[in-house]
């Protein structure tokens, strides 16, 4: 683990010399908004399974000649059973990336924390880091003065 520790950190450090900003992202949410997100695709899956079948009658008895099924797969195939496994080890998974994130932290380079449990908010607070860290990469005469719609000098 130290070995994969040491390499993150060499990246992030070679990204500052190099003057590139990298941002570092760990999304956290808790097991309920999983739960409840997996209860929607499965749903979803259920109710393209359901609109399939009856297109097919339709279209076997002549109703409608021109059936598109465009989608209705791309929403079946929006879960698979690797997502439960990932669910039923939540606490493992967290664990993990948790220590990864407390390993590789660093006070030039902070990670940014991001509690996806509440999307807009996440949104929000996604897109106001990413202007600090913006403008903080700038302030640091780093040579992204085009970023934030100014003109290189």
């Amino acid at each position: 683990k130290k070995k994969r520790y040491d390499e993150f950190i060499a990246f992030d450090k070679e990204c500052r010399e190099k003057d590139i900003l990298f941002l570092k992202l760990f999304f956290v949410t808790n097991r309920d908004s999983i739960a409840k997100t997996l209860g929607k695709r499965l749903a979803q899956k259920k109710m393209a399974r359901d609109l399939t079948t009856w297109l097919q009658a339709c279209r076997s008895r002549g109703e409608v000649d021109d059936v598109s099924f465009e989608g209705l797969e791309a929403i079946s195939a929006h879960i698979d059973p690797t997502d439960f496994i990932a669910f039923n080890q939540y606490e493992r998974n967290l664990r993990i990336f948790s220590n990864f994130v407390m390993n590789t932290d660093s006070d030039e380079n902070p990670w940014v924390v991001v509690n996806t449990g509440d999307r807009y908010a996440a949104r929000k607070a996604l897109m106001s880091s990413f202007r600090d860290h913006l403008k903080e990469f700038q302030s640091r005469g780093q040579r992204c003065s085009s970023c934030l719609g100014n003109k290189p000098s």
